[in-house]
């Protein structure tokens, strides 16, 4: 794969990605609802495919009437159908990582969130692994504080994110002005009862700390029953005291109207950087 100029997010989803591993001109977006209002299948596995509609993980071809593309860089794949890019596959030897992949829009989705792109488990050239729609993006995005970027970071801070950086929050070319949360592997990690033992690794909370949220944000999130959405993340397979502990930080960006860091109780860091937030010292730096 070149290297230099172009950036991760743009390999895998980017424009310039997409013409350099397909060879072709005019690769058209896969149409995903990143705009909100999504409801997933119950079972998008056994859906027939049907040709008239839009290619999506609802909606897919046969396997072998998709194009595997190896992008060499963490086992993902460009895939395509009739030479328009429609997703990434990207096979892990952990499943638990694959599984967080889907997990995170199913989550994205309780929350009445649309950030996370329409994902699902899929078994490609190398086995079960995760799909998720190709988006058509101007590449990573450095607008934490964005309405968009302030989605993003709620997801992250709820969500427990441990590697959001600009080069997995795409920013869209449409709608414009919203970002698109890739790479959800490392999420919903589990309580380690040692100060400081988990970290949170996320611009997009760090910048928004002790910042107040945009109002339509509060207004969605103010709409979850907490302990409904406990139980949806259990219903996924995550331990009780995880899904609790995510539903807390929700509950503190639903009373403060802010993300404090308080229900979260450990660093908070951008990526290569040094700790904003340590609970250790009650302080945010």
């Amino acid at each position: 794969m070149a290297s230099g100029t172009r950036s991760r997010a743009q390999v895998l989803h980017g424009v310039d990605g997409v013409v350099d591993a397909l060879n072709t001109k005019g690769s058209r977006a896969a149409s995903g609802p990143m705009s909100g209002g999504a409801v997933r299948e119950k079972n998008p596995a056994t859906s027939a495919f049907d040709p008239s509609r839009p290619v999506g993980i609802h909606n897919l071809p046969p396997r072998e009437q998709l194009r595997f593309t190896d992008l060499h860089h963490n086992n993902a794949f460009l895939v395509a159908y009739d030479s328009t890019p429609v997703g990434i596959y990207k096979w892990r030897e952990n499943e638990k990582y694959t599984e967080n992949e889907a997990h995170a829009y199913d989550a994205s989705l309780l929350l009445g969130l649309s950030v996370v792109p329409p994902t699902r488990t899929f078994v490609g050239p190398l086995g079960k692994g995760s799909f998720q729609e190709y988006v058509l993006n101007r590449g990573g995005s450095h607008d934490t504080r964005s309405p968009a970027g302030q989605e993003v970071g709620a997801f992250d801070y709820i969500m427990a994110h441990a590697d959001r950086t600009s080069d997995n929050a795409l920013a869209l070319v449409r709608p414009r002005g919203k970002i698109a949360a890739t790479d959800n592997e490392l999420i919903m990690q589990e309580r380690v009862p040692v100060g400081n033992g988990n970290i949170l690794v996320s611009g997009f909370v760090a910048d928004n700390v002790n910042q107040p949220l945009d109002a339509s944000l509060l207004g969605t999130l103010g709409k979850v029953d907490p302990e409904a959405f406990s139980r949806g993340l259990q219903a996924m397979g995550y331990s009780r005291d995880g899904a609790d502990w995510s539903a807390e930080r929700l509950v503190e960006i639903q009373r403060e109207g802010m993300i404090t860091g308080a229900a979260w109780g450990g660093p908070i860091i951008r990526t290569g950087e040094r700790p904003i937030y340590l609970s250790a010292q009650g302080r945010v730096l």
